[in-house]
């Protein structure tokens, strides 16, 4: 397994020194000087993590394919646009019954409806104070309407029940000059596994597929490199129009008064962007379903799901194919009777003449045993008490005999007990939505 740490590749002779063990100490992007052996450093570093992180884009890709109910070849926008086409007409998806889906489709509706608003409160503050947690709440309600952010919440949170970690992007928009936000797949982020031991990496890459017109009139001086930069080096995108593979690099300061925190752009060993990275955070507010023990990716339905539906689509399998060979019923016929099988028919009152001692018989015993049956209506409630969901909530349906408020609301909380956690991570996410955005205005517009 590769690991950038080690990669030689982006280290010159004049920078590689022996340590006292005899190692070979590189020294890392962020502390290249120059402009263009900082660009062939970044890209040097994210090949070694692209490459170590393959096993966790073919878990996302599972997942995606348990969510939506399509082979999918990649989640690139052309080939899931083709896969969801070409399973549309064939007309019948990979599983018969798929409770992934549903389990994160009612889960989305009991979290994500919520809208949370963060509160600035002062604890026995002047009134000048208090004066400005009031404009705070005021920006907050404001800011939230503009970046849409309940709507990209609950995107991110999809995208942490399908893949166990959701990402949301701010930046500074071009166009209005304001901050905005962009959902990130997971696929597009990439952390050292050793950094990140702990959850909270010091450095972390974004990789993008853009245009290519886009992303010079974004660098008008680079425009000359732009217009012949290689695209996507594995080609996870057939479009018509030519794209470029971007990489974003950040690097932390690794203390309050730091100056070694960075930011850079790089496209085809081409510096775009580079400057100083002053904040302690990423640009990124980062949403996971259930946390891991060690790591910074996290755990989501469809994984959770994974092993249930597996046995699910087997078992669905065996009892369709049961129905289809042996659910018609069958005659047994004694040899000898001189029976005709074309008066075998379903016609009502039909007089079958035979000749011997034994008259036809019809097969009647179970087309299915109904151990088999009851094993997956076992396992259709397994998958939602996995996640902590009723039935009942699957279908929007309320135990009979249930009909006072009280019981009703009572009801409720009990269900509700179960994913307390995820609610309150969910109230976290815009909590630490507001607390990044004061933090980037305050950066980039003082």
């Amino acid at each position: 397994m590769a690991d950038y740490r080690d990669a030689q590749t982006y280290a010159s002779d004049t920078e590689a020194k022996k340590a006292k063990d005899g190692s070979l100490v590189v020294k890392q992007w962020w502390s290249c000087e120059d402009p263009d052996e900082r660009a062939k450093a970044v890209s040097a570093m994210a090949k070694s993590l692209e490459t170590n992180a393959r096993d966790r884009k073919a878990a996302n890709l599972r997942h995606a394919r348990l969510y939506e109910n399509v082979e999918i070849d990649s989640l690139g926008s052309s080939d899931f646009a083709t896969s969801v086409v070409v399973q549309a007409i064939r007309g019948a998806g990979m599983m018969r019954m798929n409770v992934v889906a549903a389990a994160e489709d009612t889960l989305a509706a009991k979290v994500a409806k919520n809208k949370p608003r963060p509160t600035f409160l002062t604890s026995g503050g002047s009134w000048d104070k208090q004066r400005k947690a009031k404009n705070l709440d005021k920006f907050a309600r404001g800011h939230f309407y503009e970046l849409d952010a309940y709507e990209h919440g609950k995107v991110v949170f999809y995208d942490a029940m399908t893949f166990g970690t959701g990402l949301l992007h701010l930046f500074k928009s071009d166009a209005t000059g304001r901050l905005d936000g962009e959902r990130v797949l997971p696929d597009e982020i990439f952390v050292d596994d050793a950094d990140a031991l702990y959850g909270s990496p010091r450095t972390m890459l974004r990789r993008k597929v853009m245009q290519r017109e886009v992303l010079m009139t974004k660098c008008p001086a680079a425009a000359g490199t732009l217009a012949t930069a290689k695209g996507p080096s594995d080609r996870p995108m057939k479009s018509l129009t030519p794209t470029v593979e971007v990489w974003e690099a950040w690097h932390l300061p690794s203390g309050p008064k730091a100056k070694d925190g960075c930011h850079c752009i790089v496209a085809d060993n081409t510096m775009l962007l580079s400057e100083k990275w002053k904040l302690d955070c990423f640009p990124f507010v980062v949403r996971r379903f259930k946390k891991r023990v060690v790591g910074f990716w996290g755990k989501g339905v469809a994984e959770t799901l994974t092993g249930i539906q597996i046995e699910l689509n087997r078992t669905i399998t065996s009892v369709s194919e049961q129905l289809r060979r042996k659910g018609r019923g069958r005659i047994m016929v004694p040899m000898g009777s001189k029976v005709s099988p074309a008066h075998l028919t379903n016609g009502i009152a039909d007089v079958v003449y035979y000749t011997g001692g034994v008259p036809p018989t019809v097969d009647s015993g179970n087309a299915v045993a109904p151990e088999e049956t009851a094993h997956i209506e076992r396992l259709y409630r397994m998958a939602f008490q996995e996640v902590g969901v009723s039935e009942l909530s699957v279908a929007s349906k309320k135990p009979s005999g249930l009909d006072a408020a009280v019981a009703m609301r009572e009801f409720n909380e009990i269900e509700s007990e179960r994913f307390a956690l995820v609610h309150q991570d969910h109230d976290n996410f815009y909590v630490d939505l507001i607390r990044l955005s004061l933090k980037l205005i305050r950066e980039q517009y003082g």
